[in-house]
């Protein structure tokens, strides 16, 4: 069955209808699928279905003693070219060796430590941590798994703020508005009354059912208020 969509101008302020309350969803503001940028074997999973994780928490550790001891060879190596690079102006003070002597040993240095730094970043993909402040969804690996970069170990989602989705009769176009305040009222189990405000009121109608999209963002600081579930949205007057 064809769609047919069609823009409609802002309904005048006369012809505006009484601010309705409507059927919201609550839902998550993203959800991120976490993997590993390298393959690897998975060591530890610090995490569970329904914990809460900060930004930059780790979450994940794949195995790295292979690239543990690479780091530490290296920088072994650093420390000894420090040392090497130090005697070498002393003899030069000594007139002991030439110049050009202790520019290798400084260019032999340098580029270790960009070796070690390459190596130090390969490490750092071993430990996998959250981009979001946000709750694990679900976790579909295990420790002792293979893991490549296309295989995902956990699932988060953000639910600091929410997404508040309402699908609008038509007679409101134009009556509700990016900005406007709305109270939330979740559904059972959950009580209270929460204020939103409204941040995409679609200009597009659909001509099938009569309706179109409003979103609004809902803060939920303390991550107590659940996605996924329904509540009434009572748009406010603008004061």
């Amino acid at each position: 069955m064809l769609v047919i969509f069609f823009l409609l101008t802002a309904i005048p302020c006369s012809a505006q209808k009484t601010l309705p309350s409507l059927e919201g969803m609550m839902e998550a503001k993203e959800t991120i699928a976490i993997g590993s940028q390298t393959p690897g074997v998975v060591e530890k999973i610090l995490v569970e279905r329904g914990d809460y994780v900060k930004k930059g928490q780790l979450l994940v550790h794949l195995q790295a003693g292979v690239e543990k001891a690479e780091v530490e060879l290296k920088k072994a190596r650093v420390e000894f070219l420090v040392r090497k690079v130090a005697r070498s102006q002393e003899l030069i003070r000594e007139k002991m060796i030439s110049p050009s002597e202790t520019d290798e040993l400084e260019t032999e240095l340098l580029l270790s430590k960009l070796d070690l730094r390459e190596s130090e970043a390969l490490l750092k993909r071993k430990e996998i941590r959250s981009p979001i402040k946000g709750i694990v969804v679900s976790r579909t690996s295990s420790v002792g798994e293979y893991i490549g970069s296309d295989i995902d170990i956990l699932s988060l989602a953000q639910i600091d703020p929410l997404y508040v989705e309402v699908v609008a009769p038509v007679i409101y176009f134009g009556s509700i508005h990016k900005g406007m305040k709305a109270e939330i009222r979740p559904e059972e189990p959950v009580q209270g009354t929460y204020m939103a405000t409204v941040i995409i009121a679609d200009r597009i109608i659909d001509a099938g059912s009569g309706t179109f999209g409003i979103r609004l963002l809902l803060p939920n600081p303390d991550m107590l208020l659940p996605a996924g579930l329904k509540c009434q949205v009572r748009f406010m007057p603008a004061k």
